[in-house]
């Protein structure tokens, strides 16, 4: 393949796959009753050509970090929406870090 051709295929391919990563809140703290250990690592939702398959959930998110920290307050807390991309498609999902107490 001349090199040429090779640039517009590593440029297509770049801008079709990818990571978003947007902070959209910071807390100082969060308490909650204890995280449900049955609660999914982020409570993502897909999205199809950009139609959303429901919208993910900033509770679960919460509940899934302080469960796996065996937490019941979060200190510092920075809630992220995170959207990948992979062509038309994609996930987006709530992530909480922070510093766990018991």
């Amino acid at each position: 393949m001349p090199e040429s051709g090779l640039r517009p295929l590593v440029l297509v391919t770049l801008l079709a796959a990818g990571c978003v990563r947007v902070t959209v809140g910071r807390l100082a703290f969060v308490a909650m009753d204890g995280g449900d250990p049955a609660a999914s690592r982020d409570g993502g939702r897909w999205w199809i050509l950009g139609v959303p398959l429901g919208l993910p959930s900033i509770d679960t998110a919460m509940s899934a970090a302080m469960a796996s920290r065996g937490a019941r307050l979060l200190r510092d807390v920075a809630v992220s929406s995170d959207h990948s991309f992979y062509f038309f498609f994609g996930p987006h999902r709530y992530t909480v870090s922070g510093e766990g107490f018991r």
